[in-house]
């Protein structure tokens, strides 16, 4: 018995260190730029824009347990808004990511009785409609072009878009593994299991939920603003597009549902199979997707890092 509690607690402190060591690379990444050219740049900033989003859907759908298929709703808001911001408007654009992710956070709390009022498959499609609603009113809203969208002003490079999206994924990371090893975490994989057991245990169900609702539709609005200065363009239907959570989605099925380090796993993967082969199908990237989240839930239904964890944890329980 002493053995295996051993072996626990040395399971533990490993999880920490390799997360701090996520977050060092992620840091000596700072230095990247100075010896890549903008190809490589560009692929990094990706990596760090699929990261973020990625983590925060994780802890959305895989800690609370909310199937959000209307995240790429908050994509596509924070896209515009930052687009009105910078480019009709003439706002900085730190300024316009951070007025494009308050509004998102308005949103989310606009959109709360989403959490009180639907669970599962009902509150997935309530996310779902919700875009749909988004999506049709920048359709017809002239001011930002309706339907043929409107080119974005932004006086970056894309070396000042690595270092900030660098920034942001680092504060993804950060925020959710402070919430999942916090007692807000312990409360998330209660719910997770079942809400209405843990309500009935004193857990208070929408306020946990209200709050991954919150933070992950500022890190999805403000990765969108990013994705989309980059592009220099915007329209309803690149903004608003499934692609955005499916991607989110496959990301974090493929590195892990639950852990820290499977979305970003997960994400590098989106990422190199989009600069790979999507880039020259792009019509096929639902297809993929949707293949992909498929065949992970029926052959490795815990994600890459599901197993990983497994494997290292019966190592540690047989010993040296």
């Amino acid at each position: 018995m002493k053995k295996n509690t051993v072996s626990f607690e040395n399971i533990k402190l490993s999880k920490d260190i390799r997360f701090y060591l996520i977050i060092g690379g992620i840091i000596v990444a700072l230095l990247v730029p100075l010896g890549l050219g903008p190809d490589w740049i560009t692929l990094f900033f990706l990596f760090f824009t699929y990261t973020a989003m990625a983590e925060v859907y994780n802890l959305l759908s895989g800690y609370s347990g909310m199937l959000a298929l209307g995240f790429h709703g908050f994509v596509g808001f924070g896209g515009y808004i930052t687009a009105i911001a910078c480019t009709l408007w003439g706002l900085h654009l730190l300024v316009s990511m951070f007025i494009s992710g308050t509004m998102c956070v308005l949103l989310a709390l606009a959109t709360s009785f989403l959490i009180i009022k639907m669970r599962g498959l009902y509150f997935a499609m309530g996310t779902l409609v919700s875009a749909s609603v988004l999506f049709y009113w920048f359709q017809g809203w002239s001011y930002v072009g309706g339907g043929y969208g409107m080119p974005i002003v932004a006086h970056v490079t894309v070396y000042d878009l690595y270092y900030i999206s660098l920034v942001i994924a680092i504060a993804s990371i950060f925020v959710a593994y402070i919430i999942v090893q916090s007692r807000v975490g312990l409360r998330l994989k209660a719910i997770a299991d079942d809400d209405i057991a843990a309500e009935s245990y004193g857990v208070d169900v929408f306020k946990t939920k209200l709050l991954c609702w919150v933070i992950s539709s500022f890190f999805a609005g403000i990765s969108g603003s990013l994705y989309f200065i980059y592009s220099g363009f915007i329209s309803p239907a690149a903004a608003f597009a499934f692609y955005w959570t499916l991607s989110s989605i496959t990301a974090t099925v493929f590195g892990g549902v639950r852990t820290i380090l499977g979305p970003i796993i997960g994400a590098f993967f989106v990422v190199w199979l989009r600069q790979t082969f999507l880039v020259e199908f792009p019509g096929l990237a639902m297809l993929v997707y949707g293949v992909i989240i498929v065949a992970m839930v029926l052959v490795f239904p815990r994600g890459i890092m599901g197993y990983v964890h497994a494997f290292l944890t019966r190592r540690k329980m047989r010993g040296p």
